[in-house]
């Protein structure tokens, strides 16, 4: 159990922010630059289009950050988002020269779980103060 203090709903509060900052970033480079990121998820071993790989991406990036921003249904939006993160890290980062960026997706996996054992906090649609 969480042992609340005045400033736990704050902490929940920026660190729900602060991993999302990095997902709505890159659902914004997808949906601007749609063309060259569906070329590039469809060079992955997942033998379906890469526009349709990139839309179930967007989906996904989508529905976790509304849910880690306004604070609603926050594990299910943490754990889609480490699922998505997860699949990216299998598909493209992977191999020689990988590690860095596999590591740092195994981080970001790790906060989003965490997160997700929280309760979201005062700042949230589902706060019960």
């Amino acid at each position: 159990m969480v042992k609340k203090n005045n400033n736990t709903g704050c902490a929940i509060f920026i660190a729900r922010i602060s991993l999302v900052l990095l997902f709505v970033n890159s659902f914004i480079g997808k949906a601007t630059g749609f063309a060259g990121s569906a070329g590039f998820a469809g060079s992955s071993w997942i033998p379906l289009p890469g526009s349709l790989i990139l839309v179930i991406g967007m989906i996904m990036l989508l529905a976790g950050s509304i849910s880690l921003i306004l604070g609603y249904k926050l594990k299910e939006g943490a754990y889609l988002l480490a699922l998505y993160t997860f699949l990216a890290t299998i598909m493209f980062h992977v191999g020689e020269g990988q590690l860095g960026a596999f590591l740092k997706n195994l981080a970001i996996i790790g906060g989003l779980i965490a997160l997700a054992q929280l309760p979201s906090g005062k700042f949230s649609l589902d706060s019960k103060n």
